[in-house]
């Protein structure tokens, strides 16, 4: 334990407090320019940082306004495709265009196939017989 009064930091030579001593140190260094933080320059490093810092909060602004108007572009996505899927949901489906193109395909043929006896029921007359093959 410390005794009342006294400092945390030994004396050293010269009546001086290691405290003190860093804090001269440290003070040195900054006056020097030495390329350690401090020194010349240190005025001109720190607009640039400035310069950069403005930079960022101007991109940071853009990517925030950018962020809200895709949302608004979003929005207005989701409201055509509401509006899309209301005029398609009345169309038929596949299996109805389907069958319904089978079924005409089936009466088609049907048509063709029996066309000459259609014929004769519709005009009265009776339908010619097929022709009689005869071997030589």
């Amino acid at each position: 334990m410390r005794e009342a009064g006294r400092s945390p930091f030994q004396e050293i030579a010269g009546g001086k407090t290691e405290l003190t001593d860093l804090m001269a140190r440290v003070d040195a260094r900054l006056k020097a320019g030495d390329g350690t933080g401090g020194g010349s320059g240190m005025e001109a490093r720190v607009a640039r940082l400035e310069a950069n810092v403005e930079h960022i909060q101007r991109d940071v602004s853009d990517l925030r306004q950018d962020s809200r108007e895709l949302r608004n572009d979003m929005r207005d996505v989701r409201e055509r495709l509401v509006r899309l899927e209301e005029k398609v949901s009345h169309l038929p489906g596949k299996g109805f265009i389907t069958s319904a193109l089978l079924a005409t395909l089936a009466v088609v043929t049907g048509l063709i196939v029996f066309q000459s006896r259609i014929e004769a029921y519709v005009t009265g007359r009776p339908a010619p017989l097929p022709p009689v093959q005869t071997t030589p």
